[in-house]
């Protein structure tokens, strides 16, 4: 009966550590991007002065805090009155490694002091190789630069919880 018991109490133990350590792993992943614009397709889409809607696609690479480099692409979609406005999109980071994170993502590109600001939320992230299974969110905002149009530097972090 003893033996039973102990042999009970160890085999509960033995599944609670095997239990414990599959758990999810979190972490964040924060990087600077610069982008430059591959193209933009843009229509009026209205009698109002400026306003617009279109679709633009984009390249960069990412830099992220250990140093890793991701080349990311995005397509992104814009309702824009004067340079101000929603957007959504699509990303895909691809690491030297060959994993990749995608994203869906939406924002706005907002009017400031230092010109525009663009700003946005992503979502629905999935991933392959050392990111398969990844779930998360994540944000970003531009930078103000120097450089010519089209050129875009942003700061973003991902919240990342691996299977």
């Amino acid at each position: 009966m003893v033996r039973s018991l102990i042999a009970t109490t160890l085999l509960v133990l033995l599944v609670g550590l095997t239990t414990s350590s599959a758990q999810a792993e979190e972490q964040t992943l924060k990087f600077r991007l610069v982008a430059h614009t591959l193209s933009i397709t843009a229509i009026p889409a209205s009698k109002t002065e400026g306003h617009i809607i279109g679709v633009g696609k984009f390249r960069g690479v990412a830099v992220f805090e250990d140093g890793r480099l991701a080349d990311k692409v995005f397509t992104v979609s814009f309702d824009y009155t004067k340079g101000v406005g929603p957007f959504h999109g699509y990303s895909t980071y691809v690491f030297e490694d060959g994993s990749t994170i995608g994203a869906r993502f939406d924002g706005t590109s907002e009017a400031s002091k230092n010109g525009r600001v663009i700003r946005g939320e992503y979502s629905a992230l999935t991933g392959t190789g050392r990111y398969e299974g990844v779930k998360g969110s994540g944000s970003f905002v531009s930078k103000p630069v120097p450089w010519e149009e089209g050129a875009v530097l942003y700061d973003g972090e991902f919240k990342l919880t691996m299977p």
